[in-house]
């Protein structure tokens, strides 16, 4: 049977409608909370990345600053280049990721809220936008930090670094609850080098972690499903199958391969609405001190000792300051202590 002259038209309003259905967003709960701000609750601290190295080692974390100055609102972050040559050292071999340094509101500087290194290094720097949060972040690492990216909650994504280097670790972590992000960064950094060597007091990352706030929100709201645009590519791919679908069906006769153009499938009737279920439960938040010290490694275990008498302990050495209160911190005391 041929084909009637509206049957094109029909299946092509039937095929656009049921591409653009694939891509509708479905209807979700949504949590409402108000935009990251000084005073939210530190909720997780996650692991340290990367290799230890205790001996070079001094603590970095930067909590503090997040309950003093507020969210994160811009990063730098620093890589070697292909190497440099160091007066005091020597040459270094580059293709690492020395220092993370965050801005804290509108405060940052190059001593306490930088982990790791910053000169003379090569520096990408990344704002957020107002209201925009970090919710995960993803770093490679061996004997020490190669690469590191930081995606927020409106898929942006900012990375800087040397991706994939042969034998790296791959890790990532994520906000640890529905509406979190990144408060600030913590970890190990080595420690200050001695005057012959130079004196620096900020070399590179050895471990790194990550501390989670949580803004305030006030329960979930149900979101209505809209339509989602295509990108490029997918108009493309969409334009494409298209007209295979339009040159098969012509070269069919309209006769849908031994079968007449009534087979054609009836339109879909109006979509239903998504039953909505009960909506989520807001977990309490769990507000975590802020600036925990690190885990101490555990004790080397006690080792045996052959029975005999205890050795005999040395009488205290027991000095007497004989000066004015207000003069014995020359006797190595304090009057505050008094």
């Amino acid at each position: 049977m041929r084909t009637r002259p509206w049957e094109p038209a029909r299946f092509l309003v039937l095929f656009i409608t049921g591409v653009w259905g694939v891509h509708g967003a479905n209807a979700q709960w949504k949590l409402q909370c108000a935009d990251p701000a000084i005073g939210d609750a530190v909720v997780s601290y996650s692991p340290l990345y990367g290799r230890a190295n205790m001996s070079d080692s001094a603590w970095n974390d930067q909590t503090w600053a997040f309950a003093e100055y507020g969210p994160i609102t811009a990063l730098e972050l620093y890589h070697s280049g292909s190497g440099w040559h160091d007066p005091f050292i020597g040459w270094h071999a580059g293709g690492e990721l020395k220092g993370v340094r965050p801005t804290y509101g509108n405060a940052t500087n190059d001593d306490a809220l930088l982990l790791g290194a910053r000169r003379p290094h090569q520096p990408a720097s990344f704002a957020l936008q107002p209201g925009e949060k970090i919710v995960r972040v993803e770093l490679q690492h061996d004997s020490v930090m190669r690469w590191m990216a930081f995606v927020t909650q409106l898929g942006r994504r900012f990375e800087w670094g040397f991706k994939d280097r042969e034998n790296a670790t791959s890790d990532a972590d994520y906000a640890p609850r529905d509406g979190a992000y990144l408060a600030a960064v913590r970890g190990y950094e080595g420690k200050q080098l001695p005057k012959a060597l130079g004196g620096y007091k900020k070399r590179y990352i050895i471990q790194i972690g990550f501390a989670w706030a949580m803004p305030t929100c006030g329960g979930y709201k149900w979101r209505e499903p809209q339509p989602e645009q295509l990108q490029p590519q997918q108009q493309a791919a969409f334009v494409n199958s298209l007209f295979d679908s339009l040159v098969s069906y012509g070269d069919d006769g309209g006769s849908g391969g031994g079968e007449t153009a009534g087979s054609v499938a009836a339109a879909p009737g109006p979509k239903e609405a998504q039953a909505r279920s009960p909506a989520p439960a807001l977990a309490p938040v769990v507000r975590l001190p802020v600036a925990p010290p690190p885990v101490a490694a555990a004790p080397p275990p006690a080792t045996a000792r052959a029975p005999g008498p205890s050795p005999a302990l040395a009488p205290p050495q027991i000095s007497i300051c004989t000066a004015p209160v207000t003069k014995q911190r020359a006797c190595g005391g304090d009057p505050a202590r008094l």
